[in-house]
């Protein structure tokens, strides 16, 4: 919705002929603040985007390598500057930091992340709980009868819908919670220690690719070679070119992976010569490295256009009922009704095979292992 909400500094009309990408950088260098440095330069997929240079404002001591970003946008055919702002100054970036960290910084990171996790495992604990009754005629594939027909929402009610929807949307709600851990502080880095222990990192991941720097040499006269010669080889027209921050780092570039990770190229050039340092493509990644891949465009439903976007909205909608109805049948669950409804210790123990599984989400699931943890402690302490 950004660029339509945004248009007049995002959208421009296309022309026959577009000005060297050397000269669009130069008009964005020429607005950008003081101080910042250039990050990275993207083209958009759709020909009616502008471009969007990438700044970087310098380093602060005490802010955790944490560096503020500002946007300047430059028409592409006429390499004009249709504006400029800070990365967050938008409803998305409000709408993504509340989504990310609830606007309360690194606190709202390890909340969100036991959120997910917590998400995670409860689903897996109700397809459980359902699947002892799927042979049932009612209640577990759909909604009785007399349930669907009776105008007072029972127990019964609630507890037909909650099974009935979460089996449905089972699928994409562990698709949308599990996606979501690659992008929190600690099971990302189980993630990517496993993927690296795996072998399933890309080899050209782990190496340090380097610039050899030429006294007097601008890094960025090569650009216009190296986006060409990576174009002509693209799908489309777009790109994403990382530039160094040093004077011996590597240029980097790549294709956008929104909707079709499965055409995702990446070179790294010298970033004085524009010698190709080396190049990876999706054919090449590792199994681990595609299915990493295909993270983002799955959680955010980019993946196949705007009907899987609407399939995950839906999705998400569907798991705050989730989560409504499964508090509402507690509540009504509740004997006394002034009591808290604790669950009463089982009188059977767990099997082998639970306890492991337990383990395993533990240790996959950091903060829903110190969580359960912490509970267990506290059980102890006031039994």
């Amino acid at each position: 919705l950004e660029p339509w909400l945004d248009a007049q500094m995002q959208r421009v009309s296309v022309q026959a002929h577009s000005v060297p990408y050397s000269q669009q950088i130069a008009m964005a260098k020429a607005v950008a603040p003081a101080g910042y440095s250039l990050s990275s330069y993207a083209q958009m997929p759709d020909p009616t985007r502008a471009n969007v240079a990438t700044f970087l404002a310098p380093a602060k001591p005490g802010h955790g390598g944490h560096r503020k970003a500002w946007l300047v946008f430059i028409n592409p055919y006429t390499g004009q500057v249709t504006g400029q702002r800070g990365a967050h100054d938008t409803i998305f970036g409000l709408f993504l930091r509340i989504h990310t960290n609830l606007y309360i910084g690194k606190w709202g990171h390890h909340l969100t992340e036991l959120t997910v996790s917590w998400v995670v495992v409860t689903l897996l604990l109700g397809f459980t709980l359902w699947w002892p009754r799927r042979h049932k005629k009612g209640g577990a594939y759909r909604v009785r009868k007399a349930v669907a027909a009776s105008a007072r929402w029972t127990r019964r009610t609630w507890r037909d819908w909650h099974a009935v929807l979460g089996f449905y949307v089972l699928p994409c709600a562990l698709i949308l919670s599990v996606t979501a851990l690659l992008f929190t502080n600690n099971t990302s880095k189980v993630i990517l220690a496993s993927q690296s222990a795996l072998g399933q990192k890309p080899p050209e991941y782990s190496q340090q690719f380097v610039s050899i720097p030429v006294i007097g040499a601008d890094q960025h006269a090569v650009l216009d070679t190296v986006i060409h010669d990576f174009l002509s080889h693209n799908v489309d027209r777009s790109f994403s070119v990382v530039l160094p921050q040093s004077p011996s780092e590597a240029l980097a570039i790549n294709s956008h992976l929104s909707q079709q990770p499965w055409h995702l190229r990446m070179a790294w050039h010298d970033a004085y010569s524009g010698q190709l340092l080396g190049h990876t493509q999706w054919s090449a990644l590792p199994v681990g490295a595609k299915a990493l891949a295909l993270f983002y465009p799955l959680h955010t439903g980019e993946i196949f256009g705007w009907v899987t976007q609407l399939l995950m909205l839906l999705a998400a909608l569907i798991l705050a009922f989730l989560t409504y109805s499964g508090v509402r049948l507690w509540w009504l669950r509740r004997k006394p009704d002034d009591a808290w409804a604790i669950p009463p210790q089982p009188h059977t123990p767990l099997p082998w095979w639970g306890w492991v599984v337990c383990v395993g989400l533990m240790g996959l699931l950091p903060a829903f292992g110190v969580s359960v943890a912490a509970l267990i402690i506290m059980g102890l302490v006031w039994r």
